[in-house]
């Protein structure tokens, strides 16, 4: 393990409806260490997973099926304002990127992700809980 914050207590959502991104993410999350994991394609799951599971990180994409991402990070903020919330998106938008931002989304990924950047991200989200 590369860190110390790769523990059991650490649970990670991943909310994106392409089924490859989930893998990708899920993936490369286990190779740096992360073994809490669940991966959910629409915004409606992402809420029930945050509502029954001690969920510390949640991996957001911005267009849902099901949901605006950000009625969903709005939701997930008044569930638990503690949980951290990285918006990720294909589509780059500096007003969407703002309004994540003022809705309390910690960090803004934009796809295809630059490893270094998702891997530093993550990483930090989890020390500061």
């Amino acid at each position: 393990m590369e860190e110390n914050v790769h523990n059991k207590e650490n649970k990670i959502l991943i909310a994106d409806d392409d089924e490859n991104v989930r893998f990708f993410l899920e993936k490369f999350l286990k190779q740096k260490g992360y073994s809490q994991i669940h991966s959910v394609a629409t915004g409606e799951e992402a809420l029930k997973a945050v509502e029954k599971d001690n969920i510390k990180l949640v991996l957001l994409d911005i267009r849902l099926l099901d949901m605006d991402g950000i009625d969903v990070l709005r939701k997930i903020k008044k569930m638990n304002k503690n949980i951290s919330v990285i918006m990720i998106t294909a589509f780059p938008d500096e007003e969407l990127t703002k309004e994540a931002m003022k809705e309390g989304a910690c960090d803004y990924i934009i796809k295809p992700f630059d490893l270094a950047q998702l891997k530093a991200s993550v990483a930090n989200k989890i020390k500061g809980l």
